[in-house]
């Protein structure tokens, strides 16, 4: 490097709400934002994760949080921001909160001069990011869902909450840099409930897993199959079964594997859903 050149570092900012625990989304969404912080370890790059947790589930996803701590890159810091988990009050908090990182991730990106990258799942915690074009052109929101189907809340408030829901939406799909869908099938749905097109990229971005684990998966297979297990094809999906979050590609992947008009039956292990979803 000559004398003067600059090397401009980057800085990955994630802000996700489905960070700790062993539900399928969180699985998903720690194996995509760490494989990113390893890549960005050769550039000298830093990361930093935001996720929320209820107030009141601090305790018992204790052992996650740290577990998530010592999992994490080296390159990479991990803030946990309690909420109180009431619908829709809860999306109005992450809006006004998200408002105040994007001032703080503002200064920091002119002070120390990083080149900023940010990824964000659900609208209501982009909207802050999204204010300021500095930072909107360079933020991908996720929208997994639509909300008002997804959050459980009180019948008479529920033509607010979808109002508050879709608004924040709407105002991803205009001002981010890109949205990001789990499928084509959900991209038409949200097309439709939302009435609007997204007004920039639009990347798709499955439940899938790390390839690592995989290998791990299949080391293991291998040493410790037994006689009926070669009998069939195991077939590992890591994901939410779920509207919109997976169970459509979970379908996808039978009726193509169907096709091949395979011999042996085949058994679906679900890893990352079940009974701690809904709590």
């Amino acid at each position: 490097m000559k004398p003067g050149d600059f090397i401009q570092k980057v800085l990955f900012v994630s802000y996700v709400p489905s960070f700790i625990a062993s539900k399928g989304d969180a699985v998903n969404e720690r194996q995509l934002i760490f494989s990113v912080c390893d890549r960005l370890v050769k550039k000298n790059g830093k990361c930093i994760v935001i996720t929320n947790i209820n107030a009141e589930d601090i305790e018992k996803n204790r052992i996650h949080i740290k577990n998530v701590y010592m999992t994490k890159p080296q390159n990479s810091s991990l803030i946990v921001l309690p909420l109180i988990s009431f619908q829709p009050f809860k999306a109005i908090l992450r809006a006004l909160l998200s408002l105040i990182l994007a001032l703080y991730f503002s200064i920091i990106v002119k002070i120390f001069k990083y080149k900023i990258y940010i990824y964000i799942r659900e609208s209501e915690n982009a909207f802050g990011f999204l204010i300021f074009p500095w930072l909107s052109s360079k933020t991908i929101v996720k929208i997994p869902f639509l909300a008002e189907e997804e959050y459980q809340v009180p019948s008479m408030m529920s033509g607010l909450s979808k109002a508050i829901f879709m608004s924040l939406d709407l105002f991803a799909m205009k001002y981010a840099y890109a949205i990001a869908v789990n499928s084509e099938f959900f991209l038409k749905t949200l097309i439709s409930k939302r009435g609007i097109v997204p007004q920039g990229k639009i990347l798709f971005l499955p439940p899938g897993v790390d390839y690592k684990k995989i290998s791990k998966v299949k080391s293991w297979k291998e040493e410790y199959s037994t006689k009926k297990d070669k009998n069939i094809y195991l077939i590992g999906f890591v994901g939410s079964l779920s509207k919109y979050q997976g169970i459509d590609v979970l379908a996808n992947s039978i009726a193509l594997l169907k096709r091949f008009q395979l011999k042996k039956p085949f058994v679906i292990l679900i890893i990352g859903d079940g009974p701690e979803r809904k709590k």
